[in-house]
């Protein structure tokens, strides 16, 4: 049945119907001015316009929103790309650096690797790096290794939340690790080869902004992953070489100094992770869990963990924490203590890896994800409930990741 309706009305009403829906702000005055207030109605804003070229003016109009909206989707505009509820999944695997969304879909490289190997070279290869990834604490960049040549190089690179990257660092070892702020990154650089080993502070744009002294007599051997201060003015670091033990490298370039009897990063030997908002912090002694507000007072113990318990890691909204435990060789577990409760759940039983196991919390803290084999021996990233239930593989072959912290406000 042919509809009786003028066709320049009913392709006003169609553009009406278009703009309410494109991607793209409009201005309710001006739509209101230029199409009809209803069918049958008298178009508006057409003075001077003969009727034959009104259908001309409105394909011309369409054609451009068309052509805006076509732009925003090839350059990646903000009109049109909406990061996932759930965040990002950052990742490695095949040599190549992906992101995908939360529970893997959509997957994307943005890094191409190139396979490598101690004998024969070749690289850049990301799958460098202990555990993969690593987001920021404000989600917006991540951090990621890769290896090349022989002998043997490594680089770092930080990426953008979207996987450009926007800093390259060569020499960077594989421990560095984010500033509380997300403003910086501190890395041990150097090597046999390369040059003097040494603790430097980076920028988000890869500029060194401190190189950190290191004490007298220092000889490079079994250094630790560098620990940031709670206030993030300066960084802890085990040393096994020279003078041993644990030291306080200020970010100031000032002398670095043994920390207090009382200082519990020193006496644990860097083995705390603080809180998300840095105002307390966890540790396992004993075959327990402690915790402490960040400068050691209000200490208590929580609970019983497991043997061989480690990579402790805090839940979003501080109320719970995962640790990975070993109950027999070449098998782990994951844990999840409830500091209210104070009563530890095991939500991961035989856990085979070849690698980091534990990875850290979804955004909303009801999920984990690990990394482990499958019943092939195929490493993979996994999820599981904080529940313990709905145990399932995300990433097929991938060995690290991460999932994005939620950005702040």
């Amino acid at each position: 049945m042919t509809d009786p309706t003028r066709f320049e009305e009913r392709l006003s009403d169609a553009y009406a119907r278009y703009v309410a829906v494109a991607p793209v702000e409009v201005d309710g005055r001006v739509v209101a001015s230029t199409l009809a207030t209803g069918r049958g109605t008298r178009l508006v804003g057409w003075p001077g316009i003969a009727p034959r070229r009104r259908v001309g003016v409105l394909l011309a109009v369409g054609l451009v929103a068309a052509l805006v909206v076509a732009t925003a989707v090839i350059v990646g505009s903000h009109l049109t790309i909406h990061p996932p509820a759930g965040g990002q999944l950052a990742y490695s695997l095949n040599d190549d650096i992906y992101l995908a969304e939360w529970d893997g879909a959509n997957p994307r490289r943005v890094a191409d690797g190139v396979p490598w190997s101690n004998d024969a070279g070749g690289g850049p290869s990301y799958l460098f790096g202990d555990g993969g990834p690593a987001w920021a604490p404000d989600g917006r960049h991540f951090l990621f290794f890769d290896i090349s040549g022989t002998p043997a190089r490594p680089a770092g690179h930080i990426a953008d939340a979207s996987g450009h990257v926007v800093a390259s660092i060569p020499d960077i070892w594989v421990d560095a690790t984010w500033s509380p702020d997300s403003t910086r990154i501190e890395a041990w650089t150097g090597s046999a080869w390369i040059g003097a080993t040494q603790i430097s502070i980076y920028g988000v744009d890869g500029a060194v902004q401190e190189s950190l002294p290191l004490p007298a007599g220092y000889v490079r051997s079994r250094e630790s992953v560098g620990v940031w201060a709670a206030d993030g003015r300066s960084v802890y670091v085990r040393l096994g070489g020279g003078p041993i033990g644990i030291w306080q490298l200020p970010l100031d370039g000032s002398v670095p100094a043994r920390p207090a009897q009382n200082d519990f990063v020193a006496r644990l030997q860097g083995g705390v992770t603080f809180s998300p908002d840095r105002n307390r912090m966890v540790w396992t002694e004993a075959g327990s869990l402690f915790e402490a507000k960040a400068d050691g007072t209000g200490l208590r113990r929580v609970a019983v963990v497991a043997a061989g318990a480690a990579r402790l890691s805090w839940s979003p909204d501080g109320t719970m924490v995962a640790y990975e435990g070993s109950s027999a060789p070449e098998t782990s577990e994951i844990h999840i203590v409830d500091l209210g409760s104070e009563t530890d759940a095991t939500v991961v039983t035989d856990l085979h890896t070849n690698g980091p196991g534990l990875l850290g919390w979804s955004r909303a803290g009801d999920q984990v994800l690990f990394a482990g084999l499958d019943q092939t021996g195929l490493p993979s990233i996994w999820s599981v409930d904080a529940t313990g239930s709905d145990r399932k593989v995300i990433v097929p072959g991938a060995a690290g990741g991460e999932w994005q912290p939620d950005p702040p406000p």
